[in-house]
């Protein structure tokens, strides 16, 4: 009788597990493991905080139109996204973020080899469809005569760069570090752009995450994840 109750134990254990799901980029990336590890650490500190331990479930997503979108279909106080996404005030009219747990710079970016000559020549200037940069396109027209090229992700934007297939890139500063390729400039120094955890309006789980993360902050553990994946790079991207 004890080994039938301590089996029922565990089946009821298993079964009550708390699940949350975590929308991420699928590409292997270095900002994609450190948000992979950063939402880790803050579900795992957010378990202890409700002596829960919960379950993670990944869904990795190829294109990053596509994170929005299952948003919308998933749970809305068990899901979010992780994804390099930029706090707007357009998708903070469907969406609510966390605090900013990046900074970044709007950027053009290219080959080591490239040398920008602003002398007439329409350039193809690749970037990543659905983002912020779909929409800022014309500023860049102002600057030099060039030709947007809309791609599914920033992966795909680099591998058309190297093939010499586009010119330049249109988008985060971090892209430079993460692909090893050469700032051509900054485009509208004046704003600062902030990667935010998105979920669904009115989540509870952005309400508790949101504590999870003000004191995961200040803790030697986030300090250490900022000097493993960052290192010396982390003034660039970090208050």
């Amino acid at each position: 009788m004890k080994k039938i109750a301590l089996v029922l134990l565990m089946v009821l254990s298993v079964s009550s597990q708390k699940e949350i799901q975590v929308i991420f980029n699928s590409e292997n990336t270095k900002l994609v493991r450190f948000e992979l590890d950063l939402i880790k650490d803050l579900i795992d500190e957010y378990g202890k905080m409700k002596n829960t331990n919960f379950k993670i479930k990944y869904k990795g997503v190829k294109t990053f139109k596509s994170g929005f979108t299952m948003l919308l279909d998933s749970d809305k106080d068990a899901t979010l996204v992780i994804n390099g996404i930029s706090i707007t005030d357009e998708r903070l009219k469907t969406y609510d973020f966390s605090e900013p747990y990046m900074i970044n710079k709007y950027s053009l970016m290219s080959r080591k080899d490239f040398d920008f000559k602003n002398d007439g020549k329409t350039m193809k200037v690749a970037y990543q469809a659905g983002s912020i940069y779909e929409g800022m396109m014309n500023k860049i027209k102002q600057i030099f005569p060039c030709k947007g090229v809309a791609l599914a992700n920033t992966s795909e934007c680099v591998e058309k760069l190297q093939d010499r297939k586009v010119d330049m890139i249109f988008g985060d500063f971090v892209d430079s570090w993460i692909f090893g390729i050469n700032v051509v400039q900054h485009v509208d120094e004046s704003k600062i752009d902030r990667y935010g955890i998105m979920y669904k309006k009115g989540s509870t789980l952005k309400q508790d995450l949101d504590k999870v993360f003000d004191q995961y902050k200040t803790s030697a553990k986030y300090k250490t994840l900022l000097k493993k994946h960052f290192g010396s790079y982390q003034k660039q991207f970090f208050n």
